[in-house]
């Protein structure tokens, strides 16, 4: 949102607001450099806002009127906030950027995780909260169901490659799609994988405490790979499962962070793995630019930006074969693919990236021509005003 915000700021055709939710009691109105941002009181059940009541329709409509917008632009599918604005808005046509696909989430969620591990795993607050290893989540249908009815009410879809509007085609056949890549924030190109200066033997990943960002596969193959590199390294952003030792989370742990736990104890891993925390822009892109490889181990994604932030740096990349990404990541030529369920196949490629530094820095080249040759190049402000103007 920040890489398209910086991209229509300037157009004078398009004069933005923004609105969200947020955990308080009042609706806040604030002006900032002449845009107009409103935060609506967030009020859930089940962790869903409740997109339906009077009250809440009732504080979008002040904003519409308000701020009387000519577009109702809904970034991503994963909130329902989306449409209580729509349904405070009738008149105002919609159009939803398209994020991740919430139905393919929900399809995924449990991928490469069998029965006897699930229920081996599974535990009380995966229970209470009715979501987690157990099951594939009651929480994911019922977005996944959100997900479709929004679709189904804009009938407008912003979105990057074939494998979404498929799947948005699929949810609603009359909707009309606008294509756009997804802008990458220029500042990963101000850093630069180089293979003098690397670390060798090292992995950085994406993020993630859940199944679908497969870091249980990762795990597999990081054992795989320690056979022949007993130095290698998994740096990790983000959530660290080996620090919930107090509090609720000691214990109500999630099963998924037992089964991670028991997977690096298991195989012996605590000394080859570095949770880093959460990463600002500038610490992501240092760790792609200093390691050896990066792995995009995800059962689904749409795009993965992540990913595509990676090969602007440079890095060598490794990904499982998912959504849109064969759309700008070419085997063997830009990096590497694999299916999402074999970690001997993801270690493998891997291991050929160690093992051949003249290889990792013609896909890592590759790779950073590619990203830069495209999203560099996007004019993100008249592909969003196009689909406006259409639309409008």
């Amino acid at each position: 949102m920040d890489a398209a915000y910086e991209a229509i700021k300037s157009r004078p055709e398009i004069v933005v607001g923004f609105a969200t939710i947020y955990e308080c009691t009042t609706l806040l109105r604030h002006e900032l450099e002449g845009v107009k941002m409103y935060a609506v009181p967030a009020d859930r059940k089940g962790g869903l806002y409740q997109y339906e009541k009077a009250n809440n329709i009732a504080l979008w409509k002040q904003i519409a009127d308000d701020f009387q917008p000519d577009i109702l632009h809904i970034w991503g599918t994963e909130m329902t906030h989306g449409l209580c604005a729509m349904a405070a808005m009738p008149n105002v046509p919609a159009v939803v950027y398209l994020q991740g696909l919430m139905a393919q989430i929900y399809n995924h969620d449990q991928s490469g995780i069998d029965l006897a591990t699930k229920i081996r795993y599974t535990t009380i607050r995966d229970i209470i909260e009715n979501k987690g290893i157990h099951a594939s989540s009651p929480f994911e249908k019922k977005r996944a169901e959100i997900e479709r009815q929004m679709i189904s009410k804009a009938k407008n879809v912003l979105l990057e490659n074939d494998w979404s509007a498929i799947n948005c085609k699929a949810i609603s056949p009359d909707c009309r799609i606008f294509h756009s890549l997804l802008p990458i924030n220029k500042h990963f190109a101000d850093f630069e994988w180089n293979a003098d200066k690397m670390e060798p033997h090292t992995i950085f990943t994406v993020a993630g405490g859940y199944p679908i960002k497969g870091h249980h596969i990762l795990l597999k193959a990081l054992a795989v790979i320690k056979r022949w590199y007993s130095d290698v390294k998994l740096y990790i952003p983000g959530y660290n499962p080996l620090n919930d030792d107090k509090g609720l989370r000691k214990l109500l742990p999630h099963g998924y962070t037992r089964y991670v736990k028991s997977l690096i104890k298991k195989y012996d891993l605590s000394g080859n793995i570095i949770y880093t925390g959460k990463l600002s822009m500038n610490e992501m892109a240092t760790y792609m630019s200093k390691c050896n490889v990066f792995a995009m181990p995800s059962a689904i994604e749409n795009h993965s930006s992540t990913l595509i932030e990676a090969m602007m740096v440079g890095a060598p990349c490794v990904t499982s074969y998912v959504g849109g990404v064969a759309d700008y990541l070419k085997h063997g030529e830009n990096g590497y693919m694999y299916r999402f369920d074999e970690p001997e196949t993801l270690a493998g490629y891997i291991m050929k990236l160690f093992d051949d530094r003249e290889l990792a820095v013609y896909i890592g080249d590759n790779a950073k021509r590619a990203a830069r040759n495209s999203r560099l190049s996007i004019n993100i402000a008249d592909d969003f005003l196009n689909a406006y103007n259409s639309i409008a």
